[in-house]
C-alpha cells in the first residue's frame, strides 16, 4: 500500500444536534367536531350564567324580552316627547293669556324677552313685562273706555267653564272645575 495514505476516523461536526420529531397526533373529523361542540357548550353555559340565566336555552327568551322592552321604551320616549311638546304649547297659551299678548306678536315678544334675560338673572315674567312696557302695541286691545294700564291684583283669575274643560288635565284647572269656581 501507499505509505502516504492515512485513514482517519469519521468525525461529526460538533454543532449538529440530532433532533427527534415529536409524534404528531392526528384527529378524525368526528373527534374535532366533538371537541368544538363541547367547548362551545361550556362557553354558552358561562354566557348564560353571566346573564343570570340557568341555561343557554333561556338566552333566546331573554333576548326577546330585551327587544320588547326596548320597543316599549322607545314608544314611551316618543310619548314623552309628544307630552313635552303639548305642555310647551299649553304653557305658551297660558303666558299669552296671562300677559294678553296678540297672537301675531307672541313669537316676537318671547324672542325679545329671551334676549332681555340673556346674561341677567331674570325670570320670563319680568322680561315679558319689560318688553310689553317698551312695546305696548304687542298687547291685545282692551275694550273702549277701559283703563289702558289696569292695575294688577293678586286675586285669582276667573275662567269660563269651557276654558277650564279644555285644560282639565292640568291639576290647577281640574280643581277649579271640580269646585265650581268658574263663570257661566
Amino acid at each position: 500500500m501507499d505509505d502516504n495514505l492515512v485513514l482517519q476516523p469519521e468525525v461529526k461536526p460538533e454543532n449538529t444536534v440530532e433532533t427527534t420529531q415529536p409524534e404528531v397526533k392526528t384527529f378524525k373529523q368526528e373527534e374535532v367536531e366533538s371537541l368544538i361542540k363541547g367547548r362551545l357548550g361550556r362557553e354558552r353555559q358561562e354566557f348564560a350564567k353571566m346573564l343570570g340565566l340557568e341555561k343557554y336555552d333561556d338566552v333566546k327568551d331573554y333576548a326577546e324580552s330585551a327587544k320588547t322592552l326596548k320597543e316599549q321604551f322607545q314608544a314611551k320616549e316618543t310619548e314623552l316627547v309628544q307630552f313635552k311638546e303639548k305642555a310647551s304649547a299649553l304653557e305658551k297659551e297660558v303666558v299669552k293669556f296671562k300677559f294678553q299678548i296678540k297672537d301675531e306678536k307672541f313669537k316676537e315678544a318671547m324672542t325679545l324677552a329671551e334676549l332681555k334675560k340673556e346674561g341677567k338673572e331674570m325670570d320670563l315674567d319680568t322680561a315679558l313685562e319689560e318688553v310689553l312696557k317698551e312695546y305696548p302695541s304687542m298687547k291685545m286691545v282692551s275694550k273702549v273706555g277701559a283703563d289702558p294700564n289696569p292695575t294688577v291684583t293678586k286675586e285669582e283669575p276667573v275662567y269660563s267653564k269651557a276654558y277650564l274643560q279644555q285644560f282639565q288635565h292640568i291639576p290647577k284647572f281640574a280643581k277649579l272645575l271640580a269646585e265650581g269656581k268658574y263663570t257661566k
